[in-house]
């Protein structure tokens, strides 16, 4: 579905190749990142796992006091809404500052990814499972 929206879009000019980019960045990424990693770890890239940078947020915000009060499926939509906001963040800061160069801004982006998943891989390690 987001598919087809994204080229309805960009057939009528609404949006342009860059846009589409951060559009999909996390879908994309976390896709190729979750096959590297299995295949990195021996598990076979087709079954499913908790390793995900959404589950390993949801976890560490499951295990928070205050917001376990909240409910489960607030505290998922609440993970969806973290994970949207730093990317709209950078790369809305990216576009205000007219930063032209794709290739550099991808690449940060990854590498921004890994730090991020790096720190909250860590913490979630600290609480039980999902």
């Amino acid at each position: 579905l987001i598919g087809l929206i994204i080229i309805y879009s960009y057939n009528f000019y609404v949006i342009n190749p860059f846009e589409i980019a951060c559009l999909l960045f996390y879908p994309v990424f976390e896709f190729i990142f979750s096959l590297l990693r299995r295949i990195i770890n021996n598990s076979n890239p087709f079954l499913p796992d908790d390793k995900h940078l959404h589950s390993h947020l949801f976890i560490i915000l499951r295990n928070n006091n205050y917001l376990k009060k909240f409910g489960t499926d607030n505290i998922n939509r609440l993970t969806t809404c973290i994970i949207l906001l730093f990317i709209f963040a950078y790369f809305t800061i990216l576009k205000m500052i007219s930063f032209d160069n794709y290739k550099i801004v991808l690449i940060m982006a990854v590498f921004l990814y890994f730090i991020f998943y790096r720190i909250v891989a860590m913490k979630a390690s600290h609480f039980k499972t999902i």
